[in-house]
């Protein structure tokens, strides 16, 4: 043998098989009998033999590979992040940045595809770009598609929905082609304003969150739904205008003004869109010498290891962001299988978790 590479053809001359019966003893040993695999595989060892899984694909026309599409966050994590953090603990420090939201549904997303036998290929989509390049490189490479709720421009996703599987996680729209998979957005947002309300007597509350983003809008109506109910004006949300910590200390400034204000008019609590909101927001109000929950309450959303270890611990409600990734994963599996499957729009249960941030 040469230094080039084995090919099924050299394991198939050595062991005196055809290169279909090579092919089965990797794939589907149950059609071999053992002997004959033994010397299959025998002879692969001797010749540093390792069998293609594109070639493999190809003469089934699948990859055996899905891509996931998600934001930048989960693959760069910017060095000023954890340097800021307000901790003296590294380990502790470590957590409020990893595991967020997207790295927990990554996970559930490889466990399914290791179950199912499928590579996972992921692609990130950096800040101010479109997405659709990183979009079309990855879809050229996968059977199918996970992509996060504003990775990728609208027609684009559609078009592509029309070639692939695709599941589009932490949104939905009534487009027939594509896939979705949610969780109760506004019953979880609304289930921990009435606990703010009925639990805690408070009558003045805010939203913080970005509501030009599909679930965050979500959450802001359940907040809005828990005020109407009891006839409490709705305030406007405060919005963090994009990365949490960057604009927290600025949200924090505007509700110590009021606090230290005519307090008959000061905020009682805050319902954050996100745990990672809430979080810097607690960080940024001590720092003005804001006690969370002595001076207002405050909670989050998703459920977090964050919010666990953090103290005071996180009011939050938790969504199962394992099983968000792994169902995506099993209704792309479905419709590779089964092409004429209808569309799927799944949404999950998510559970309130009550910690001492709101004063519990």
């Amino acid at each position: 043998m040469t230094a080039d590479r084995a090919t099924v053809y050299d394991v198939a001359a050595r062991a005196g098989v055809s290169t279909a019966t090579v092919s089965f003893a990797f794939r589907r040993p149950e059609k071999v009998r053992p002997e004959t695999r033994e010397r299959v595989l025998a002879a692969a060892h001797e010749l540093a033999y390792v069998p293609s899984a594109s070639a493999r694909g190809l003469a089934h026309g699948r990859t055996r590979a899905l891509g996931m599409l998600v934001h930048g966050v989960l693959l760069q994590r910017p060095e000023g992040v954890l340097a800021a953090a307000t901790g003296t603990d590294p380990i502790l420090d470590r957590a409020r940045v990893f595991p967020l939201y997207v790295d927990e549904v990554g996970h559930g997303v490889e466990l399914c595809c290791h179950r199912h036998g499928y590579s996972l290929l992921v692609n990130g989509v950096a800040a101010g770009s479109s997405g659709a390049d990183a979009f079309a490189d990855l879809a050229g490479r996968v059977d199918a598609l996970v992509v996060f709720r504003d990775t990728v421009p609208r027609p684009v996703l559609r078009t592509m929905a029309e070639r692939m599987p695709i599941v589009e996680l932490a949104a939905a729209s009534r487009d027939p082609r594509l896939c979705h998979v949610t969780v109760d957005d506004t019953g979880g947002a609304r289930a921990m304003t009435e606990h703010l309300l009925a639990e805690h007597r408070l009558r003045r509350l805010e939203f913080v969150g970005d509501v030009a983003v599909w679930d965050q809008r979500r959450r802001f109506a359940g907040f809005a739904a828990a005020l109407r109910a009891r006839d409490l004006p709705v305030p406007a949300a405060l919005s963090h205008g994009g990365h949490a910590r960057h604009h927290a200390a600025r949200i924090a400034e505007n509700l110590a003004q009021r606090l230290a204000g005519t307090r008959r008019r000061a905020p009682q609590g805050v319902v954050c869109a996100t745990d990672e909101v809430a979080l810097a927001l607690i960080d940024a109000l001590s720092h003005l010498g804001i006690d969370v929950p002595g001076d207002i309450a405050v909670t989050g959303f998703d459920g977090i290891l964050a919010s666990r270890v953090f103290r005071p611990a996180l009011t939050t409600v938790r969504q199962p962001m394992e099983r968000l990734g792994s169902l995506a994963i099993d209704l792309l599996i479905e419709r590779l299988d089964h092409p004429r499957l209808a569309r799927a729009a799944v949404q999950l249960p998510v559970t309130p978790v009550i910690g001492n941030s709101c004063g519990c």
